[in-house]
């Protein structure tokens, strides 16, 4: 009902979204709402994720262990190893590693990265 595709019409759909008279019911407000504070959520997370700047990784196959930095490639220190935690309404939070200035250590979002010394998965055969 939103867009017409080429043709002529043939019926109307009397479901869930939309009533015999080609309305939109409830249930379809409902769900845009749902979509509209999704999207808002995402836009959220961007805007909070954009301040920072993502930590680098390493790994190897040769070694069970990845090695996470702050820096750019040649090796220059680039902020601090911090763990950025983003709040979801009705679910769990979003853990992700940053590289922190010490201006931005005051952010309640942020905490200290623990190191974790993660092993590799081993791929099966």
């Amino acid at each position: 009902y939103q867009r017409r595709v080429h043709g002529k019409k043939v019926g109307v759909l009397n479901e869930r979204f939309y009533n015999k008279d080609g309305k939109p019911t409830g249930e379809l407000k409902k769900v845009k709402e749902i979509v509209k504070r999704a999207k808002k959520a995402k836009e959220a997370e961007e805007q909070i994720r954009g301040k920072y700047t993502s930590c680098n990784s390493k790994s190897e196959s040769a070694n069970p262990y990845t090695e996470i930095w702050c820096g750019d490639l040649e090796g220059a220190k680039v902020g601090y190893l911090r763990e950025l935690v983003i709040p979801k309404q009705g679910g769990d939070p979003v853990r992700t590693c940053v590289c922190a200035d010490p201006s931005q250590f005051n952010d309640p979002n942020l905490s200290y990265y623990e190191e974790k010394k993660k092993k590799k998965k081993k791929k099966k055969k």
